[in-house]
């Protein structure tokens, strides 16, 4: 666990101190675009540690990292790769903390998290994609300290944060102020319930049907 958490540590040190990390806190767009056209490997690697971090501890704003991908990239890829790196730094995270830690981190307090995960296991997740009211760290580490299945843990991640980074990806755009941002998330995050409900209710009739017919079978 201490060796973990010192890899991050030192992980935070080195990407806080790049020459990337203090153009963007400046707030100078133009060098950093300059400087990621000369260092483009070095951008891909870094921006993915950054969101290992991110989803480890939560000390770096997402919002900050999707404006860099997509100052970076342009909307559409730096969307798509700030998806697809949220997704596989929650999944590393998880499957650390359910390979290596769940004994110690049940022990510092997490269980309570724990009980409720593993009572609402996929919808818990994913509505803790959409609506960040609970740290992305915090929801990463309780589904791996649960009985929460990988592949639920892997497909709410996916469609929720799918949803909720479109959303904070308007905003450095300017198509969408924070003040606006809650109401489309429930509209969005209402209609992803729905159609989750729906996909149940289809494939617990579907089962039904099923069990029926194998009975009149006998």
């Amino acid at each position: 666990m201490i060796s973990f958490i010192s890899i991050i540590a030192i992980l935070c040190l080195i990407v806080f101190n790049t020459e990337l990390f203090i153009v963007l806190r400046d707030g100078d767009i133009e060098a950093v675009r300059l400087w990621s056209d000369k260092n483009l490997f070095f951008i891909f690697v870094l921006t993915f540690v950054m969101m290992i971090i991110q989803n480890t501890f939560t000390v770096i704003p997402l919002i900050l990292l999707l404006t860099l991908n997509i100052t970076l990239f342009g909307f559409f890829y730096g969307y798509m790769w700030s998806w697809f790196t949220s997704v596989a730094a929650a999944v590393i995270v998880f499957l650390i903390v359910r390979g290596l830690f769940q004994d110690v981190l049940l022990q510092k307090g997490y269980s309570g998290m724990k009980d409720k995960i593993e009572q609402n296991g996929f919808m818990y997740v994913l509505i803790g994609r959409i609506f960040p009211f609970v740290p992305t760290s915090i929801i990463n580490i309780a589904a791996g300290l649960s009985t929460v299945r990988f592949n639920h843990f892997l497909l709410a991640t996916a469609v929720g944060n799918l949803i909720y980074f479109f959303i904070l990806s308007l905003i450095p755009l300017g198509f969408l102020s924070k003040k606006f941002d809650q109401y489309i998330l429930v509209a969005l995050s209402t209609a992803a319930i729905l159609a989750f409900v729906g996909y149940k209710l289809c494939s617990r009739k579907k089962r039904n049907k099923i069990s029926h017919s194998s009975i009149h079978d006998k």
